[in-house]
């Protein structure tokens, strides 16, 4: 009810580790709270509850022991980024670069803890983490008394870190004790400045993350530059704002260090220390005064348009992993080189961290040379033996035996731009920021280890300068990527001449890359049985997925696709142009069946490897061309104009439209390993077969109506020259009539084949009756000859059994033909089934346990066809019994009574075929829901005469078994009564069993009946319903009904002015809404009603509920929210044709 939705919103608004409260519940043990002396409580104010009127008192209640626990405002996810007046920390570690070359092993580890534990006080404190450049941070504050806070706490959490062995023996980092005894100093040695002030706040077009600039950012610094390690310096600002709530700061000391003087900024300010109590008794050496900022160096710091680098190497962490000692020699030279180069080419070096350059020139001209020398002179150096014994420093060769990489990899980025161009006041050096800094950072994301990526404006630049000669190189485009929402750039990759061969894989910047719009051309892709694979062997496929991508993005790359999305192992790419599309799709599939596919993904039939010849030839030459391997992937291709519009929460490209609908449909109609293209598409490439795409293999497929769609689509299929060998069965859509029936179709053709197979069999087993038939005549001629002249008593009786026997194989062989023809009815009405089955969702389970009964049917009768052979068998042996008259005549009997049970078995199947035929054609879908109940009911019927005639025929087996038994004694001297009445007791019991698989066939037709009376009970969902707006205070309904007039039959609707989303179940009607008319649904025509004074620019939602004969149903319930116009305001055209806000079936309460 309405309470517990209230304790779940209130819930829903607290954060881990906090007791929160509704007012009722304060008002309870309000009395209570006052009497615990080890509790405690606060308010937090009134809050809104989703779905809760009015507004709602929250209170936090807490141990005493934690009350120091912070938490954002209830409801509030993520600490916004504060603006305003706000206090800003600096840190950094003292002694870090020294560290990084003492042990690089152990100060990776260290700065992990480090870093950790920074960012759980931050947000413990309710920071707002700004950035960090290696081990510093940069931190803003809502408060000056958290911003305190946070530094003290940091402080004496760094003490008690477990700092990884050998941290402590660094002079940076070692362990000192004060004149007590105590340890004051332990691991790192974080130095932090602290100012409050009011810096120009603008948000990353990149990152989304908040930025700080100005002259209180450039002040923190100063500040932050008079510290030394495990000191905190404040401003005044800072203290004169956290004095006021002094009683809010943890226990501390504060000491006023004087008045400096601030670098850069012609102002000079007083200095405060403060400390944590425990911690009170570190001693700092004086202040240092702060260092006189030196000036730019002339055109050595380039200002105005500059062309910035950044380079870093690749795989440089792994490789201090694993020899520490080579690395640290290699990267000495490393530096050595980029140095003595920046100098060579005229450039300006800005900072370095680690191994990563930040290096800016005046000419765009000199940095593309100073990046072509430097990875040609990277392959001359003299790199330790060891490096090469890391991947990402390994020598490889070219097609030539040359060298294409040698040593370490290093990955260049270059962009032209206008930076923000500022002196650093701790190092006087000339420092860059704004989006120009942004993007060349993002080129060089952008490459890999040995790669040059430049953008088209260092290219644009050059090429009007023209002064100075480039080095001998070659370019490649990577394709244009999305650099903000607006803003897109050319990528282009620069290679030395001589190492033009190398080969890299994939931009990891591909999700920027620029989305085509205006004609479009759609690619769906889906992999054949990829569920059964997953339950099959998930860990197998899990890796045959990696693969299966790696192909598709690695290839979306190389043709300039642009990946939209993907769902589980479906993906959606758009082109620019159709034979960009088709020419990626050729060449996945090639790729696909050259992957290195896990071992154990062949065992699963729809990744299996299948040859032109088959798998079971004996050499290679019968097997013939491989024409699957691995996973099977389906394609399908349209070209269009489809609405392009950006994902409000990726702000990746996304498409709409009835050209999407189409694509996804002709991928639909395709088989794994096959690729169907549109009409539209396949006019693209037809004049492009030979010169772009290789002369693949074509052929039309013909014209299918699509699922979901309209008219009749034109379907061709283009594969690679290599696999034009490749069968497929016909496509799963049909004609109109037919396209529901979907994926029971495959199991239909199933069925035919396995009927081919059984019709083979039982003529085989004709054959051999016939051979059996000419051998005993021969036997019993010759016997005839050898006593003409002296005949026995009882051999003329003979003569007649063998005739009789003859006539009773007839007899047989025309029960055969009679199953034959009952075979191909029961096909029949499987179709007619199946398609009756295909319009309820969840009958398909019965379905095949329905599949199941007629296999065991089948099965019936092949071993009817096995007992048949024996009974041929055991009459050969009569021939040499000498029998009484008195068991000859009873002999006689029973084959008289197997003649008129086949007689009647006949009959049955006429009567099953006139059935049959009394279906009539297959009905349309127009017609299919009036024929629907007909149809159930003669389907009965022939279910029910099917299993009489199911027990005639089983209890005709049971007799040729007696027949059989009594054969076999006729050749005794004596019979065994208790040998036949053990047999008579078995024949028994497997009567009882037949007849209890009966039972549960019955059982399992009734649940079928009760699925079909499910489904016509269910109203079937609105065709259409949408919301047209005329004026300011009018708007029009309007809906279809469905076509069935068994569906939808009255329908009610309602009106309420939209505030929030009511979480409801999906067929309520909440008391907010008004009704607003209700009557008779008329299937298949438009209904209209007009709303009239409405409020201007408001947002109004109407909802509709539908019933039919059955009663109200949930899935009947539509809603749509609109908005009307402002007042005085005309609608444009498109707010005539539709103006709906948002709109769809509501979600079921699960």
């Amino acid at each position: 009810g309405k309470m517990v939705n209230k304790a779940a919103r209130v819930e829903g608004g607290t954060h881990g580790g906090q007791v929160v409260i509704s007012e009722d519940v304060f008002t309870a043990v309000r009395e209570d709270l006052a009497h615990m002396e080890t509790v405690g409580y606060k308010a937090l104010g009134s809050f809104p509850l989703k779905g809760i009127d009015g507004e709602t008192d929250l209170f936090q209640i807490f141990h005493h022991s934690l009350a120091g626990r912070l938490f954002p405002a209830p409801f509030q996810k993520y600490l916004p980024a504060p603006t305003g007046t706000v206090t800003l920390v600096f840190t950094d570690v003292q002694g870090s670069t020294s560290q990084w070359e003492m042990h690089a092993n152990i100060m990776a580890k260290a700065l992990v803890m480090h870093n950790q534990m920074m960012r759980k006080y931050i947000k413990r404190y309710q920071g707002y983490e700004v950035r960090t450049e290696g081990d510093a941070f940069m931190v803003t504050f809502a408060k000056a008394t958290q911003a305190l806070n946070w530094c003290m706490a940091t402080q004496e959490a760094l003490m008690e870190l477990p700092w990884p062995a050998g941290t402590c023996d660094h002079p940076d980092s070692k362990v000192e004790v004060d004149a007590a005894g105590q340890v004051v100093f332990r691991g790192y040695r974080v130095r932090m400045g602290v100012h409050t002030g009011v810096p120009v706040c603008e948000k990353d077009a990149t990152t989304g993350r908040m930025g700080y600039q100005g002259k209180m950012v450039t002040k923190t610094g100063c500040i932050e530059g008079l510290t030394y390690g495990a000191q905190i310096n404040m401003s005044s600002a800072t203290w004169n704002e956290a004095r006021e709530n002094k009683e809010d700061l943890m226990p501390h000391t504060m000491t006023e260090l004087g008045i400096f003087e601030m670098s850069g900024l012609d102002e000079k300010d007083s200095v405060y220390q403060i400390m944590p109590k425990a911690l009170q008794t570190r001693t700092f050496p004086s202040p240092r005064q702060a260092p006189v900022a030196a000036k730019p160096e002339g055109p050595d710091a380039p200002t105005g348009v500059v062309t910035l680098c950044n380079t870093d190497v690749q795989g440089s962490t792994t490789q201090w992993e694993m020899h520490p000692t080579v690395m640290y020699e290699g990267l000495a030279m490393h530096n050595k080189l980029m140095r003595q180069l920046i100098a060579q080419f005229g450039g300006y070096e800005i900072r370095t961290e680690g191994d990563a350059f930040f290096v800016a020139f005046s000419e765009a001209a000199q940095a593309l040379n100073w990046a072509i020398t430097v990875q040609e002179e990277l392959m001359r150096l003299p790199w330790p033996e060891r490096l090469y014994d890391h991947p990402d420093s390994a020598v490889e060769h070219g097609s030539t035996g040359e060298d294409l990489f040698r040593g370490m990899r290093v990955r260049i980025g270059i962009h032209t731009g206008k930076p923000i161009c500022e002196v650093d006041p701790r190092t006087g050096r000339m420092d860059y920021f704004g989006p120009t800094v942004d993007q060349a950072s993002t080129v060089e994301h952008a490459s890999h280890g040995g790669q040059i990526v430049v953008s088209e404006e260092v290219l644009s630049c050059i090429a009007s300068c023209g002064a100075l000669s480039l080095q001998p190189h070659r370019r490649a485009s990577m394709g244009r990527f999305m650099f903000g929402p607006q803003h897109s750039m050319e990528l282009v990759q620069v290679l030395p001449e001589h190492l033009a061969e190398r080969t890299f894989k994939p931009t990891p910047i591909l999700h920027l890359r620029a989305a085509p719009v205006g004609d479009v051309t759609i690619v769906y892709t889906d992999v054949k049985g990829s569920t059964t694979q997953w339950e099959m062997h998930a860990n197998i496929m899990e890796r045959s997925l990696a693969i299966h991508n790696d192909i598709m993005r690695a290839r979306i790359s190389e043709h300039g696709g642009y990946e939209v999305k993907t769902e589980g192992d479906a993906f959606m790419v758009s082109f620019g142009s159709p034979v960009q599309a088709v020419r990626w799709a050729l060449d996945v599939q090639v790729d696909l069946l050259r992957a290195d596919w896990p071992e154990q993904c062949y065992l699963h039939p729809d990744a299996a490897i299948e040859y032109e010849g088959g798998n079971d030839a004996a050499d290679s030459e019968q097997r013939g061309d491989l024409l699957f391997r691995g996973l099977r992937v389906r394609v399908g291709i349209h070209t269009g104009h489809p609405r392009c519009e950006p994902d409000p929460i990726t702000s990746r490209m996304d498409y709409f439209g009835n050209d999407v609908h189409r694509a996804a449909g002709v991928e639909g109609a395709a088989q794994g390993g096959q690729i169907l293209v549109s009409a539209a598409t396949w006019a693209g490439i037809e004049g492009h077969l030979e010169d772009a795409l290789g002369s693949p293999c074509t052929r039309s497929v013909g014209s299918y109506v699509l699922k979901g769609l309209k008219g009749e689509e034109t379907l061709h299929e283009v594969l690679p020259r290599g696999l034009a060998k490749r069968k497929f069965a016909a496509l799963l859509q049909k004609p109109k009539e037919m396209q529901d029936l979907g994926g029971l179709s495959d199991k239909l053709l199933g069925l035919q084949s396995r009927n081919e197979t059984l019709q083979g069999e039982l003529n085989r087993m004709e054959t051999s009756l016939e051979e059996s038939s000419s051998q005993l005549t021969t036997l019993r001629n010759a016997v005839i000859a050898d006593q003409a002249g002296d005949m026995p008593e009882g051999l003329e009786e003979l003569t007649t059994i063998l005739q009789t026997q003859a006539e009773m194989r007839e007899n047989l062989r025309q029960a055969l033909a009679q199953q034959r023809s009952i075979r191909q009815n029961m096909t029949q009405v499987e179709r007619a089934m199946a398609s009756m089955f295909s319009r309820v969702a969840d009958s398909f389970a019965a379905k095949s346990r329905i599949e199941e009964d007629l296999n065991l049917w089948r099965k019936k009768q092949e071993n009817m066809a096995a007992e048949q052979s024996r009974l041929e068998e055991e009459i050969e042996a009569l021939r040499a019994a000498q029998c009484g008259e008195e068991r000859l005549r009873n002999l006689q009997e029973r084959v008289e009574y197997l003649r008129e049970a086949n007689t009647k078995e006949e009959a049955a199947a006429r009567e099953l075929q006139e059935e049959v035929e009394g279906l009539g054609d297959y009905p349309s879908l127009e017609e299919e829901d009036n024929v629907l109940e007909t149809l159930e009911v003669k389907v009965r019927k022939l279910r029910d005469r099917f299993k009489t005639l199911q027990a005639e025929r089983e209890a005709h087996e049971s007799d040729i078994a007696k027949l059989e038994e009594r054969l076999a004694e006729l050749g005794d001297a004596e019979v065994d009564e208790e040998a036949v009445i053990a047999r008579v007791i078995d024949l028994e019991r497997q009567q009882l069993h037949l007849q209890a698989k009966l039972s549960i066939v019955r059982d399992q037709t009734e649940e079928i009946n009760a699925a079909l009376n499910r489904k016509r009970a269910t109203p079937e969902p609105l065709n259409d319903f949408w919301v047209d707006t005329v004026g300011p205070t009018m708007s029009i309904v309007k809906w279809k009904p469905p076509r069935s007039p068994t569906k939808i039959t009255s329908y009610a609707m309602y009106l309420r002015e939209f505030s929030a989303p009511e979480y409801k179940l999906y067929d309520s009607v909440s008391d907010s809404f008004v009704k607003i008319g209700e009557g008779k649904s008329i299937p298949g025509t438009d209904h209209k009603l007009q709303l009239n004074n409405l409020s201007p620019e408001t947002v109004y939602e109407v909802k509709m509920r539908a019933s039919n004969q059955q009663g109200w149903g949930g899935r009947s319930i539509r809603s749509v929210k609109f908005s009307t116009l402002v007042a005085g305001a005309e609608p444009t055209e498109r707010q005539r044709k539709r103006s709906i806000v948002g709109g769809s079936r509501r979600p079921s309460a699960s």
